[in-house]
């Protein structure tokens, strides 16, 4: 049987996955007990950027989900099949910086004025001939192309893969982010792959067969076989001021139709507030108040006014309207965190 594991790290689809602070109450559906690593990358990790020396090549159109028609994207998913972490990490990180040492030691690459940052296919001028030049300092268009001072295929070519190192949309335009990215300077990069480099010698990981990366900053996870990428899905991750933790661990079982215990600061917050300006609020979210032997209380024989610490559980049924969906995905770990479906 092959492990499957999952990273969760801060520098990582229909429907989005949510890590949360776990308070478990029996599982209502089917559970399947699987072995599994997960792993929480660290911010540096993140947002270090990789150097890569092959010519850029065509990529897939990149997948873009959406919250709901008329808001925003939500992430940008890479199509990218190279896991944001695997073995040969490391090593990659170290020959980066090499790289860009060396770079830096030549004066790094040219910067880019403001006004790059409307540059597109058809575009020329002096600013793609700049972008000619600053793109094969690092590789990502060939030596043979830097002369010209237009917005070709090979220019746009080498703007995506220069995107994909960065993590971000391929569009093969500059916009104002990438033109961020692009004028980063190299002595900055260089102390990226340095903090990235650090977190790795403390993560102790034997990577298998199989594993899940979720990278926190980018809101996405990763679930890896084979040394290539085989799904990637959005996630939602702690805020700032309650992060996710940085950690790793063994998914131990998938449970379907979960129902959820409430954690008493939610109950406390948010549904014991609801419930004295709506009695109905419980049987309209399918939450049952259960006492300390499981057994289900009347919620009219509760005080809803009473500030005292609630002495009952609160649970919601399985089904549509559960807050954790479909899934919930177990692994032990020091922080009480899980995954789910929403």
């Amino acid at each position: 049987m092959h492990e499957d594991r999952v990273l969760f790290s801060k520098p990582l689809i229909s429907k989005p996955l949510i890590s949360k602070p776990s308070n478990l109450g029996k599982a209502s559906g089917r559970s399947a007990a699987v072995a599994g690593l997960v792993l929480l990358l660290a911010p540096a990790l993140a947002s270090a950027a990789f150097a890569q020396a092959a010519a850029p090549t065509a990529k897939p159109k990149p997948q873009l989900v959406q919250s709901e028609p008329g808001l925003p994207t939500l992430a940008h998913i890479s199509a990218s099949p190279v896991p944001t972490l695997d073995e040969g990490t490391a090593q990659r990180m170290a020959a980066a910086m090499l790289t860009y040492s060396a770079l830096e030691v030549r004066g790094g690459w040219p910067t880019l004025p403001a006004s790059a940052a409307k540059l597109a296919p058809g575009a020329r001028g002096a600013d793609v001939a700049l972008l000619r030049q600053r793109l094969a300092v690092t590789e990502d268009l060939s030596a043979d192309h830097i002369s010209g001072d237009v917005f070709d295929d090979a220019v746009a070519a080498a703007v995506r893969h220069f995107q994909g190192r960065h993590g971000l949309p391929e569009t093969g335009s500059v916009g104002p982010v990438t033109l961020a990215a692009l004028n980063v300077p190299v002595g900055k990069r260089l102390h990226q792959l340095a903090a990235s480099i650090d977190r790795l010698a403390t993560m102790d990981v034997t990577f298998g067969e199989r594993y899940v990366v979720v990278n926190l900053p980018s809101t996405v996870a990763e679930a890896v076989e084979g040394d290539h990428v085989v799904r990637r899905y959005v996630v939602v991750v702690g805020k700032t001021d309650r992060p996710s933790p940085t950690l790793t661990t063994m998914i131990t079982t998938v449970n379907l139709n979960p129902t959820w215990t409430v954690p008493l600061s939610i109950a406390k917050k948010d549904i014991i507030t609801k419930m004295r300006k709506d009695p109905v609020y419980l049987a309209r979210m399918h939450i049952r108040p259960l006492d300390a032997q499981g057994n289900e209380i009347d919620a009219r024989t509760i005080d809803w006014n009473s500030d005292r610490s609630p002495n009952f559980t609160l649970r919601q049924d399985s089904g549509t309207w559960n807050a954790l969906g479909a899934v919930r995905i177990d692994m032990p770990n020091p922080y009480s965190v899980y995954m789910h479906d929403t």
